[in-house]
């Protein structure tokens, strides 16, 4: 497996289910790594804080993610909208991982076709989820050669 960064990252989660940010957030504190989560709660908002916008705008508290976890369903902006716009505005270098509750093929496939890396199903369990970022950490946020 490869070695995770010791070098602090940015993941921005956008996730519009306060239930869902507290499972994420306890998950991660159980991983021990030292990487950062950003929430946002809904797809406006991710864009806003890629393209650096107001509240977002200062890039030392908000700076640009090294990943971006992203649900499907959600208000001002669903995820497809989020993925279209990373493809168009220049943001496709940052890797997305789409985090759903919809486990349906033609969302898997049509998430996939707009640039996301992965597609996951939430995860029932709290184990389930420590796991799951574990594993996109030794993915994507690897040190920097």
């Amino acid at each position: 497996m490869p070695t995770q960064s010791t070098v602090p990252r940015t993941i921005l989660i956008a996730e519009d289910s306060p239930t869902d940010q507290l499972l994420l957030t306890n998950a991660y504190a159980r991983t021990g790594l030292p990487h950062t989560l950003r929430f946002v709660n809904h797809g406006r908002a991710a864009m806003d804080y890629l393209e650096g916008k107001a509240p977002y705008d200062n890039r030392t508290e908000f700076p640009i993610p090294h990943l971006l976890v992203l649900d499907l369903k959600m208000d001002q902006a669903d995820g497809f909208h989020v993925l279209r716009f990373m493809q168009m505005g220049g943001f496709k270098r940052i890797p997305v991982v789409v985090l759903s509750d919809s486990d349906l093929k033609v969302d898997r496939n049509y998430a996939k076709q707009l640039g996301a890396r992965e597609y996951h199903v939430k995860p029932p369990r709290l184990d389930d989820t420590v796991q799951f970022f574990n594993d996109l950490c030794a993915r994507y946020l690897k040190p920097e050669p």
